[in-house]
């Protein structure tokens, strides 16, 4: 399993908007350094899943649409189309002779997905310091 960027990026953008309450997108590439085209793109996916909303006009910008303690890192990969996949043959059944890791590969593949729906976004801010960059 990797982690992409869109999903880096995504959380990235959400621990700014958390410590800022209502910021525009440009101020959000200013402080992660992350293209403002790449955050419309996953802000479209953020919007629909509900975790961040927007609001337009002079002090308009993004704000979350939960609590902190509501958004899961898990929440955040699948809004971004991200999925949790440790091996093909965890999802589909394509292997035609199971292995001997199958169960194992089954079980690892549980406790990522327990794991990244207990972590939240408060957690990943008081985990990531004060003095830690975006």
């Amino acid at each position: 399993m990797k982690i992409t960027k869109r999903t880096l990026y995504a959380i990235r953008a959400l621990v700014a908007i958390a410590e800022s309450g209502e910021i525009s997108i440009n101020d959000i590439a200013e402080k992660t350094g992350i293209s403002g085209k790449f955050l419309e793109q996953i802000f479209i996916d953020l919007k629909k899943s509900g975790i961040i909303a927007s609001k337009r006009g002079l002090h308009g910008g993004y704000h979350l649409s939960k609590d902190l303690k509501k958004i899961s890192m898990y929440d955040v990969m699948e809004s971004v189309g991200e999925e949790i996949e440790v091996a093909p043959c965890i999802k589909d059944d394509e292997c035609s002779t199971p292995c001997m890791v199958k169960n194992i590969l089954v079980d690892i593949h549980e406790k990522l997905l327990e794991y990244t729906k207990s972590v939240s976004l408060k957690d990943i801010i008081e985990r990531g310091g004060k003095n830690a960059e975006y």
